[in-house]
């Protein structure tokens, strides 16, 4: 599977969600979008540790598709700690307890009506930040469209 380009260079796999409030999104840098259209929850087990973890990083939420047999999109959302300036395309969000946020200005939409959660995901011994959404069949339907594929 060709890995096409995302809001992310070191993707840590997704399963959905972030949060801010603006109809107009400003682009990287600039000031974060003051009343966000996108709500991000936050896991109560990274209430109090998210500050921590971030260790003065940017949080970056993006994502990868790609086509398989010509016809059938897959991808996923990626989440990650950046220490650079965040890909172009990029939009700030409102930060999570005082960490800053960036997504990928394509999955404004989806992220403002998939409901997403900021969780810890994976095995015990491997644990790292994903999203969970509300509504993952959104994501699909993201993936449907021509945008997605898009550089």
């Amino acid at each position: 599977m060709r890995r096409r380009r995302g809001a992310t260079e070191d993707p840590v796999y997704a399963l959905a969600m972030v949060s801010s409030t603006s109809s107009a999104p400003a682009a990287w840098p600039g000031e974060p979008i003051p009343r966000s259209i996108v709500t991000i929850g936050l896991d109560h087990q990274l209430r109090a540790r998210l500050g921590a973890l971030s260790r003065g990083r940017t949080l970056a939420i993006g994502f990868y598709t790609s086509r398989c047999c010509s016809s059938v999109a897959v991808g996923d959302l990626t989440v990650a700690w950046v220490d650079r300036a965040p890909a172009p395309g990029s939009v700030a969000l409102a930060p999570l307890e005082g960490v800053p946020v960036v997504a990928d200005r394509r999955l404004i939409e989806l992220l403002r009506d998939a409901g997403p959660t900021l969780v810890l995901g994976g095995p015990v011994f491997a644990r790292r930040l994903a999203l969970r959404l509300e509504r993952p069949e959104l994501w699909i339907d993201f993936l449907g469209r021509p945008a997605a594929l898009r550089d």
